[in-house]
């Protein structure tokens, strides 16, 4: 089974990549967060994560299942991609996780696993950055942190179902 996720690292722009396993890595970070971290009450605590649970179950049963990050440096456009995704499909699930930017190669290397591009920088020149190309391994994957974590932000994730949106939330070639 292949899972969508709709990657918006700048406001409103639409890259799909195909993915096995990231939406399980996220949201079983977000449950593992929500299972270990101080919740305001139990019952906040109990129903978020019932909700990362269903929304994990729907995703592991779903061929219309897709996810969308928005990265830190989009965070500003989150409410947009609300709206933008509320017209088209069906939100499942809406979470935000705190992700420093010293973690930021670590999630586009979990996130991207299984991309060759992660491993260059055959993208680089789409977005360069004033540092110049990254260096070493995974130059690709410390491309698209230094991009994606421009910002102190969260990272918000949502888990939604692509049903009802036909083509609309991407482009053949970005399947």
């Amino acid at each position: 089974k292949i899972i969508f996720r709709l990657d918006i690292a700048r406001p409103m722009r639409r890259v799909c990549r195909s993915i096995s396993w990231s939406l399980y890595s996220i949201l079983l970070l977000q449950t593992l967060k929500l299972a270990f971290c101080f919740a305001p009450t139990p019952t906040n605590q109990i129903m978020n994560t019932v909700q990362a649970q269903n929304a994990l179950e729907f995703c592991r049963s779903s061929p219309t299942a897709v996810v969308v990050t928005v990265w830190p440096t989009a965070h500003s456009q989150t409410a947009a991609v609300r709206s933008w995704l509320q017209e088209s499909c069906q939100i499942i699930h809406e979470t935000e996780l705190t992700i420093e930017s010293a973690g930021g190669v670590a999630t586009c290397l979990a996130l991207y696993h299984g991309e060759d591009w992660v491993h260059s920088n055959c993208w680089y020149n789409e977005s360069p950055l004033p540092s110049g190309p990254p260096a070493g391994p995974y130059a690709g994957a410390k491309w698209k942190a230094e991009l994606a974590w421009r910002v102190e932000a969260p990272m918000t994730v949502f888990v939604v179902d692509s049903k009802e949106a036909g083509g609309r939330l991407w482009r053949g070639e970005e399947r």
